[in-house]
């Protein structure tokens, strides 16, 4: 293998990589909010419910934009 496909094989790599980890940790955020809409919603606090459902609507939950 030549100089230049190699460098071109490690930059693909580690770029598989790295889309791998973002999409890894991409959902650790996002259920944290619609969890505590939840979870006010059972304690009968429901303006607070729907702010929590609205923050994680806007960060592409797709439960909380359809609840």
């Amino acid at each position: 293998m030549n100089a230049k496909r190699m460098l071109m094989h490690w930059l693909m790599l580690a770029f598989v990589l790295l889309v791998l980890v973002l999409v890894m940790l991409w959902p650790v955020s996002v259920p944290g909010h619609f969890q505590a809409g939840l979870n006010a919603f059972g304690r009968g606090e429901y303006e607070t419910a729907c702010r929590e459902w609205l923050l994680s609507a806007e960060q592409g939950d797709a439960d909380a934009r359809h609840n």
